[in-house]
């Protein structure tokens, strides 16, 4: 269960999550939220919906920033999770 408060209820060792809610900028052609066992330790994930499924992704970095040290275009790399929604 995704909480208001950020807590997740019910996903393995995720306590929290984090959706990123600026898509303006570099790295953000995919939506994205993080989860993690802390509010510090945070994964990013590519997310999709499929009808009542949350499919969540690895992320794979397509263009890399070596100046800035940061990826600068991502897509969707392999499913690695798949959440449906409790009737």
């Amino acid at each position: 269960m995704f909480k208001p408060n950020g807590q997740l209820v019910g996903f393995g060792n995720f306590n929290y999550y984090k959706p990123i809610i600026d898509y303006i900028g570099e790295g953000m052609q995919v939506d994205q939220v993080g989860l993690g066992s802390s509010q510090k330790d945070i994964k990013w994930y590519g997310f999709k919906f499929n009808q009542d499924t949350l499919e969540l992704y690895k992320l794979n970095c397509l263009t890399f920033d070596s100046t800035e040290h940061r990826c600068i275009d991502v897509g969707y790399g392999q499913l690695k999770y798949k959440l449906w929604r409790k009737k």
